[in-house]
């Protein structure tokens, strides 16, 4: 494994920033199908993040400007950082929304629940940020068939640098909720700081996904299962959802298998893609790790 990607970041807490953009936004009235204006959705973030003591940042990180929100009680600990879904990717399976914007937020809910000391969250390429700043490369191909394009990973492996390096913190545990979970799963393979990975609803094999679905394959992206063999010394867990028909329990059998002792696979009963996993996270926080030292050869 390798160290994290040398994208260059800032990493200045821009406050300000943040409240004058999301008044442009609430200017604009820039609304998504199916949910309201997008500056609602960003005040909303905002707002859950800013309850639980999170403070917001932008992070310019390669081409993009990332959303992250972190908590930091315990600098000498790990830090459990978030990585969010895919967002309103699409409206329909051939139409690409205009903005990837989340209406359910996933993994910044898990992030509220944590009760860890040094907690941060991180918004995917695109999201949140496509009005604050009109200069980011945001090409629709970033949230539909390039969403795990190399640039992509280097970048949210750049702000999971920056985000440690704030937090005064040696190690990190991933947390990737569906096509962040893919994400986290590469970074783990890639880097030499995580120490945990646990992914909720993730799509750890997008080959399958495609074949599954009969979608159009996500071209220029990296497949997270084609990274899971550098990722066996890595303690992890991988909840899926009995219910789940966007990304069904079984697209998970093959990374696993590939990552080794080191990995489990947790089929929640009733649980779907998108519905109850926060409130059932607290519960699920609670399943210990694989010991890894008692399963390697």
């Amino acid at each position: 494994m390798t160290s994290a990607a040398k994208t260059p970041v800032s990493r200045c807490v821009r406050a300000m920033d943040i409240h004058r953009w999301l008044a442009v936004l609430v200017m604009v009235g820039l609304a998504g199908c199916g949910g309201g204006p997008l500056g609602d959705r960003l005040d909303s973030a905002l707002a859950t993040g800013r309850a639980q003591g999170m403070q917001p940042q932008w992070l310019d990180s390669g081409p993009f400007t990332l959303l992250a929100q972190i908590r930091i009680q315990a600098p000498d600990q790990p830090l459990r950082l978030y990585i969010e879904g895919d967002g309103f990717a699409w409206i329909t399976r051939t139409r690409p929304s205009p903005d990837p914007t989340p209406h359910r937020p996933v993994a910044l809910w898990l992030a509220a629940r944590d009760p860890a000391p040094n907690v941060a969250w991180l918004a995917r390429p695109c999201q949140y940020s496509m009005l604050a700043r009109p200069e980011t490369a945001c090409d629709r191909s970033y949230w539909t068939h390039a969403r795990m394009a190399p640039t992509v990973i280097e970048a949210v492996d750049a702000a999971v640098t920056a985000l440690r390096e704030q937090a005064g913190a040696t190690a990190v545990e991933l947390v990737g909720y569906s096509g962040g979970g893919s994400i986290a799963a590469v970074l783990t393979a890639r880097r030499s700081d995580v120490v945990a990975l646990r992914t909720v609803a993730g799509n750890l094999d997008s080959g399958a996904f495609v074949r599954h679905h009969r979608v159009s394959p996500m071209t220029g992206s990296v497949d997270a299962v084609t990274e899971a063999a550098r990722a066996r010394a890595v303690p992890q867990i991988h909840f899926v959802g009995d219910h789940d028909r966007i990304v069904p329990p079984f697209l998970a059998d093959t990374f696993i298998r590939r990552a080794g002792p080191a990995a489990v696979k947790i089929v929640v009963p009733g649980m779907d893609h998108a519905h109850g996993w926060d409130t059932a996270w607290p519960t699920l926080l609670q399943h210990p790790l694989p010991d890894v030292a008692k399963t390697s050869p």
